[in-house]
């Protein structure tokens, strides 16, 4: 099967790094990734009211955060197992040009063994990859994914800010998690519409 990771957020840690940055930056704030839990996954107004400014424009200024964002623990280990069991595996991302050099700086760091790097800027996920399985954080994401074509699957990577949409979907808690919804679904037991 070919398996699409999310970048921000199911490989590496963007809203704690966020988090971090913002109290550096304003000693008075108190900024927790527990206390970011948002209706309708709405991040970009919810940091744009706390940094007092654009996010995306707060993002370009203090970019250096981003590539301090730590590797989701056990993600390079899960990409390897999946590797060896026999899946292609895809970066699929949504960066301005401005953000792109993260995402290969974090490639060339850890050398993942991913078999394709998809980053696209403002384009849906569903039109970008041809990949059967998408692990995303972002429920809407996912909503389309499996909306775009018959026997996709999307799995929910479970964080803060989709505590609320967390079931809806195949959901992983942890890296080991999505190697096991994906041993599931490659033996046929798991896919959007059963039960979890």
């Amino acid at each position: 099967m070919k398996l699409a990771f999310d970048y921000d957020d199911v490989l590496v840690d963007f809203v704690q790094a966020w988090c971090d940055s913002v109290n550096e930056q304003h000693p008075t704030a108190t900024i927790t990734r527990e206390g970011l839990i948002l209706d309708g996954w709405d991040m970009s107004k919810h940091a744009s009211d706390i940094v007092g400014m654009d996010w995306l424009q707060w993002l370009e200024i203090h970019l250096e955060y981003w590539y301090n964002a730590k590797t989701t623990p056990g993600a390079l280990d899960a990409l390897q197992t999946l590797k060896t069991r026999g899946h292609t595996l895809e970066i699929v991302t949504n960066k301005p040009e401005w953000a792109r050099p993260v995402v290969w700086n974090w490639l060339g760091y850890n050398n993942p063994p991913f078999d394709q790097v998809t980053i696209a800027n403002h384009f849906g996920k569903e039109d970008i990859s041809n990949a059967d399985v998408l692990i995303d954080d972002r429920p809407s994401t996912l909503d389309r994914w499996v909306a775009s074509r018959p026997g996709r699957v999307g799995i929910l990577f479970a964080r803060s800010q989709n505590v609320k949409e967390q079931g809806m979907f195949p959901t992983a808690y942890t890296m080991q998690d999505v190697v096991n919804l994906v041993d599931k679904i490659s033996n046929g037991k798991g896919g959007h519409n059963d039960p979890w």
